[in-house]
């Protein structure tokens, strides 16, 4: 019976390397260690998610949907109309007349309301959402409400600012001061430029009155939380954290039994 002396024991270990290490080898073959650094890992990103405070966001809708229909013409192309409206209120909602309308009423700053404050358009319809968002439920439900109350008295306050109703009406005025000192051969078109000019004021007037399109159709009494979904991305960043640091404790720790065959065979029989 032949005896292995330690130095051939040696010479074969050195000449029978170990195979080459892969990733996916090694994460197989330290599967627990992988193992343990995926519940670290998870366990951190689940227990980041429950302490942080909350986010909540309360959604208001608003639409475009009145109209003058005693216009000629003002049912065509209605549909489009009300939708460029739309989106182009939702913009208006983070302006600096209604935030700071919306600061005045909820000790909130202009800025705060403006980055906790947006507006979406819903495609291919009249109707646009206002979300706030805020770490309080019921700060988050009257910042919604009172930014679309806001912008529907701003848009309001523009309609009544129209320059043409201001015009008309002083015209107006100075066609009646003149009549008044007309001749009586010109009473009668004195009368009716006066006449005319009225009318045209009283047209201009109904139409602002027809641009007061916006309505609060729905609007927000209740506030959502993103703690679940928060949670469930901070599992998951975990959980590919875990699996990346798994893989390369794993492969750090096989990489270093490659290079030293000794170690690796010493591993082996234990």
């Amino acid at each position: 019976m032949t005896t292995m002396t330690p130095k051939q024991d040696d010479y074969r270990t050195l000449a029978t390397p170990p195979p080459a290490v892969s990733v996916v080898r090694a994460m197989l073959w330290n599967w627990w260690l992988v193992a343990i650094a995926v519940v670290v890992c998870v366990g951190i990103g689940a227990a980041a998610a429950l302490l942080r405070t909350p986010d909540y966001t309360a959604t208001s809708r608003l639409a475009v949907g009145r109209i003058d229909i005693t216009s000629p013409g003002a049912l065509s192309g209605f549909a489009v109309a009300t939708q460029a409206l739309a989106t182009g209120y939702s913009r208006t909602v983070t302006s600096q007349a209604v935030a700071r309308s919306v600061s005045a009423q909820t000790g909130i700053s202009v800025k705060d309301v403006q980055s906790h404050v947006t507006a979406t358009p819903i495609p291919e319809s009249p109707v646009f959402r206002i979300e706030a968002t805020s770490p309080d439920s019921e700060q988050a439900i009257a910042m919604a409400n009172l930014s679309g109350r806001a912008l529907i008295r701003y848009t309001a306050r523009l309609g009544r600012d129209n320059p043409d109703s201001v015009r008309l009406y002083a015209e107006y005025q100075k066609a009646v001061a003149e009549r008044k000192q007309a001749d009586p051969g010109d009473a009668q078109a004195a009368a009716l430029r006066v006449d005319a000019l009225g009318k045209a004021y009283t047209a201009s007037v109904q139409s602002q009155v027809a641009t007061r399109l916006i309505q609060v159709i729905s609007p927000a009494t209740e506030a959502s939380s993103d703690r679940r979904s928060t949670f469930l991305i901070y599992t998951f960043i975990g959980l590919v954290v875990g699996l990346l640091l798994g893989a390369a404790i794993a492969f750090l720790r096989e990489s270093r039994l490659h290079v030293n065959p000794r170690a690796a065979a010493t591993a082996t029989r234990s």
